[in-house]
């Protein structure tokens, strides 16, 4: 039966779907969560509009997303299921139905951005997605990346969605196309027609800054067409940091040198701005450009009066090059100007104070900041000033000529040798003045947020602690906190985000802090970003050889990764330097077993309960090492301690745990084994292992029935029925 012309399908059946709710709809058509009617799968079913026929055009396009969907295979691309053509309804594709929502949701939820880790992970996700566009033979252009089109699957993985105006380069070159894009989120050159993969780059560094802040890069007043094209091409974003204080100079700069105008000044690839997201502290060399381009617009701004926009662009320069007598001198004169401007009696606007750090403000300032702000009240009279160019070259000097206006803090009054002798010497005195009051305020302040902060940190909101903190050392940077320790307790209380913060922090201050790099390293591995971690504990080595703990949570990461030999190098290695090592000879225990040396396993085993009789791991390795020598008995018994020493060291509780039912099963302690089978199959209902081990306990209670099912369900879980 033909749908109706209301358009809805809900209850029809496609195929082996059941067409359930409408999810969305729009001009494109509509969009139904369905489910399979065989298998356990929902999907989410993609109809081309009905509501007038389709053309020809129409048609081909939407079944070239569905191409696209199936050439582009990636963990974070939407995955297809199927698509085609049916007489009873218009074209559809039918895709993975993302339970997660989409990152417009989240934003929604979080207006003022997410968590720092979060939104990195979701950028990662997105940029990886887009890299393997790009890099097929002929680069695939996705060219509508905005919230909306990222999705999250049931386990919070990110996932790119709708290809439908996605294009098909002959080289990695520019192409002129059809104009096409979200105008939130168009790079400058799409408004031209032309799209490469610096475009979509553009694209996920505002979809990158959206989702640290909360905040569009660019604003458009009236929202209209031109609007956003003028601001794309001439408009400079705020300082991320305006927002949110506690983002590392690094992601900030890379970030803002995705969004540069000209597509050539931008990161050489996708993959390369991903990198520059976790590379610190960053590389003065590889921001040339973008630096040339904001002091370019600060001195522009400054000349017209704008000082608090000004300020906030040489704050974030002084980030990048904190000694570049330039950027020391103009922005001394900034102040002064800022000062004058105060003194003569206009109101303050919103934002940050002209001497301290950048703290996010009431939103409309930098909407005025972002939409080409008038002239200060204070600004003397001035020529009107035409579009701001995207950035003159860094050769170009200051956009100041012979008849315009400046400020009088920025040229001397005229007069007589004598009388401008006094005047300067007036000033002198008065801005020497100013900065002791400044520097004193600032110290005030700085102390005030410390003590915030250290009263956070005795109350256990360490987030609040680290902004607190980062704040205070924007007010004084040579106030002296302990960042390493910090990291240390946020590590120790499984606040991991935190403690890669604090951990950061101290390396900004000290970049050959071995200790704080192989804290950096302990943190990213428990974030998962393992790759990252194997990196930074190579560079705490670097710093110093003898940092025992680079060496053992170096080993651990190449343990995990199977690589045996070198994991049992870095473990030597650190029980060399630290003999009384237990858990480091217990992980060397553990690279031994895998290699098949059951001997050299179990001495080292019996070294780590020497130091530490209560490390339950070298119990339970020590039993799995005697049950391979065949030395059963002895296995039995060093199971029995096992168990003894975990349920000392849990005290009774503690999560259950693989190892403990195995020991449990095997010592005939049948019963209790079952329970913690299932307990753990209740958090792991997929795991085959877990259902044939199960199946063991059923058996061995003569639950003959059960056991079977049981090893039926493993069977099917592993493909073999």
């Amino acid at each position: 039966m033909a749908p109706g012309a209301s358009g809805t399908y809900t209850g029809q059946q496609l195929g082996n779907y059941r067409i359930g709710e409408r999810l969305a709809s729009g001009s494109f058509g509509e969009v139904y969560l369905a489910e399979h009617l065989l298998l356990p799968r929902r999907a989410a079913i993609k109809f081309l509009s009905s509501a007038r026929g389709a053309s020809s055009k129409e048609r081909q396009a939407f079944l070239q997303e569905a191409r696209l969907l199936e050439a582009l295979r990636h963990p974070h691309i939407l995955p297809l299921y199927d698509a085609g053509l049916d007489q009873h309804f218009p074209p559809y594709l039918i895709a993975a139905y993302a339970a997660g929502g989409s990152l417009r949701d989240r934003l929604r939820q979080q207006p003022d951005g997410l968590p720092l880790e979060e939104a990195l992970q979701i950028v990662e996700q997105v940029g990886q997605a887009l890299a393997h566009a790009h890099a097929q033979e002929k680069p695939v252009i996705h060219r509508d990346l905005k919230p909306e089109n990222i999705l999250f699957d049931a386990a919070g993985n990110a996932l790119l969605a709708d290809f439908g105006i996605a294009v098909i380069l002959d080289a990695a070159i520019t192409e002129r196309l059809s104009i096409a894009g979200t105008l939130p989120y168009m790079a400058p050159e799409q408004f031209a027609g032309r799209v490469s993969p610096a475009s979509d780059q553009y694209a996920l560094g505002c979809l990158a800054y959206e989702t640290l802040t909360g905040q569009k890069p660019v604003k458009a007043p009236g929202g209209g067409w031109l609007a956003w094209a003028q601001q794309h091409h001439e408009g400079l974003p705020l300082p991320l940091s305006f927002f949110r204080p506690e983002v590392p100079a690094y992601i900030e700069l890379a970030i803002l040198k995705a969004l540069m105008k000209e597509p050539e000044r931008r990161h050489a690839s996708v993959d390369e701005f991903l990198q520059a997201l976790r590379t610190a502290p960053p590389d003065p060399a590889q921001y040339e450009e973008l630096k040339a381009c904001w002091l370019q617009r600060a001195r522009e701004e400054a000349s017209r009066g704008q000082a608090e926009t000004a300020w906030l662009r040489y704050q974030l320069l002084a980030r990048l090059d904190p000694g570049d007598p330039v950027l020391v001198q103009e922005s001394a004169v900034l102040k002064q100007a800022y000062k004058q401007e105060a003194s003569q009696g206009f109101p303050a606007r919103p934002g940050p104070a002209p001497l301290g750090p950048a703290a996010p403000q009431a939103a409309s300032y930098p909407e005025a900041a972002q939409a080409q702000p008038a002239l200060s009240p204070s600004a003397p009279s001035a020529p009107s000033v035409g579009p701001q160019q995207p950035c003159l070259p860094s050769s170009a000097p200051p956009p100041s000529s012979a008849g315009t206006a400046r400020p009088d803090s920025l040229a001397a009054a005229p007069g007589p040798a004598e009388r401008r002798e006094k005047a300067q010497s007036r000033r002198d005195r008065q801005e020497t003045a100013a900065r002791e009051q400044a520097q004193e305020a600032a110290l005030t302040q700085a102390q005030a947020l410390k003590v915030t902060g250290d009263q956070l940190v005795r109350q256990g909101q360490y987030a609040e602690a680290l902004r607190s903190y980062l704040q205070a050392t924007a007010y004084d940077p040579r106030l002296p906190l302990d960042w390493r320790e910090l990291g240390d307790t946020c590590w120790q209380l499984a606040h991991f985000q935190e403690a890669l913060i604090a951990y950061e922090q101290a390396l900004r201050q000290n970049p050959w802090d071995s200790y704080a790099q192989s804290g950096r390293a302990a943190t990213l591995q428990r974030l998962g970003r393992e790759t990252e971690a194997l990196r930074a504990y190579e560079l705490a080595l670097e710093a110093d050889p003898s940092n025992v703990a680079a060496h053992y949570g170096r080993g651990l990461l190449l343990l995990a990764r199977e690589q045996y030999g070198k994991a049992l190098t870095a473990f030597e290695r650190a029980v060399q330097l630290l003999p009384t090592f237990a858990a480091a000879h217990c992980a060397k225990g553990d690279a031994l077993y895998q290699q098949r040396a059951y001997r050299a396993a179990l001495a080292a085993y019996e070294e780590a309960l020497r130091c530490d009789p209560g490390l339950v791991d070298a119990h339970y390795g020590r039993a799995d090492t005697l049950l391979k020598l065949k030395r059963e008995w002895e296995a039995h018994e060093a199971y029995r301690r096992a168990l003894e020493s975990e349920e000392r060291a849990s005290r009774g509780g503690g999560e259950p745990s693989l190892r403990r039912a195995d020991a449990l099963l095997l010592l005939g302690r049948t019963s209790e084994a079952l329970i913690l089978y299932e307990q753990l199959l209740q958090k792991e209902p997929g795991d085959p292992d877990l259902h044939e081990r199960r199946g063991h306990a059923l058996k061995r209670l003569g639950r003959e029935r059960e056991a079977q099912m049981a090893y039926r369900e493993a069977d099917r879980l592993r493909g073999y029925v």
